[in-house]
């Protein structure tokens, strides 16, 4: 029961994470607004998020969301 927990968890954060990329993507500058229109698996952020809060465990998810953006962002302009 507890790992559902944990996976549910990791799944509510991950879309809490990918909705607040949405919202700041609203309001960045006109080159900025279509970070993560690479983005296709949930599966993936969630990976990428588990290994940034595993190296950074003290930084608030908010961080870890303008991280996976500005990361979605270097793999965009390649």
């Amino acid at each position: 029961m507890r790992a559902k927990n944990a996976q549910s968890t990791q799944a509510s954060d991950t879309e809490w994470v990918l909705g607040y990329i949405s919202g700041v993507n609203l309001n960045a500058p006109a080159g900025t607004r279509s970070a993560g229109h690479s983005f296709h698996k949930p599966e993936d952020a969630t990976a990428w998020l588990q290994n940034y809060c595993r190296a950074h465990a003290l930084d608030y998810l908010v961080k870890a969301a303008d991280e996976l953006r500005a990361e979605f962002l270097r793999r965009e302009r390649q």
